[in-house]
């Protein structure tokens, strides 16, 4: 008798949650809702809800709404115009219990965030940009090459860029140590407060062709000389409209104003080995006379 009596009510559950979905539509006969209901009668309350687009616009499905006692409960789905899911959430009793899924695209419909289980960024070509763990996560450049995992940064190259306090420049050399710093030649830049210049290697030449010449390194003047020996400040002797014979028109302020063009012209090769000259100091006058000599004596001016 036990046995007959779970029976029907095995059988009267089946019957009741094995109802044929009703399909509602649109005005213009396309599928909008497809809705499951439990009971009948007063007692007929909606357990399960597709929701879908308009068949001009791809008839793709958007919305899965599950019910319990006509709150949410369950799995609800929301998917985007494309058909591709945008979010998955779990609901007990009409309370939020549990984020299933958040995504993000691109107009392309490339996949461009995905946030759970763990989150994760792409590339609008579909390379992994960020993948976060419990370790600190992971990011990628764009040709895939890992950019941080963690504490560690890497260039694209692939070499180490950042390790805690520790930074490096793409040639592997340290840039960067606590309160210390260094020049990309592997000179050291600051210690604390305590900054210091980079010793070029234009710098180190001119020293010891000063050295081997007898020259004072410490004057503008002998780096004139040794700029014009290397050919850096030597000019083209050009005339007419578009040369430079006019520099030298016999006058006081013709001259002058050719200081100051010879300056402009060089001031970055001078300045990268005299930080702080200027084109009034009588330092920056014995080298330009040095040069104008030099340069009219050249082309005969």
């Amino acid at each position: 008798m036990k046995n007959i009596l779970l029976l029907l009510i095995l059988f009267t559950g089946i019957v009741s949650w094995g109802q044929s979905p009703e399909i509602i539509t649109y005005p213009n006969g396309d599928k909008h809702f497809v809705v499951w209901y439990n009971g009948s009668g007063v007692n007929k309350t909606v357990t399960k809800r597709k929701t879908y687009q308009q068949q001009y616009q791809g008839g793709r499905l958007q919305k899965v709404e599950n019910y319990k006692n006509g709150q949410r409960h369950g799995v609800q789905e929301e998917y985007n115009r494309d058909g591709n899911i945008l979010r998955k959430d779990m609901y007990t009793n009409g309370e939020l219990t549990k984020k299933l899924k958040y995504s993000t695209y691109y107009e392309n419909g490339q996949l461009m965030e995905d946030w759970f289980p763990v989150y994760k960024k792409y590339y609008e070509n579909g390379q992994i940009m960020i993948l976060a763990t419990t370790e600190g996560g992971k990011e990628y450049y764009e040709s895939g090459q890992l950019k941080r995992d963690g504490d560690k940064e890497y260039y694209e190259s692939g070499q180490l860029k950042k390790d805690k306090n520790k930074e490096y420049y793409e040639n592997g050399r340290l840039k960067k140590d606590k309160d210390k710093e260094y020049y990309e030649s592997g000179q050291l830049k600051r210690d604390g407060d305590k900054r210091y210049r980079e010793i070029t290697e234009t710098e180190k030449k001119f020293k010891k062709w000063c050295e081997e010449n007898g020259k004072d390194s410490s004057v503008v003047k002998s780096l004139m000389e040794y700029f014009w020996k290397e050919g850096v400040v030597k000019l083209e002797c050009t005339t007419g409209e578009d040369g430079i014979e006019y520099m030298f028109r016999p006058n006081p302020e013709r001259k002058r104003k050719t200081s100051f063009q010879i300056y402009d012209i060089f001031n970055k090769e001078f300045k990268s080995i005299f930080p702080e000259i200027d084109n009034f100091s009588t330092d920056w006058d014995d080298a330009f006379n040095y040069w104008y000599d030099k340069q009219k004596n050249e082309c005969g001016f």
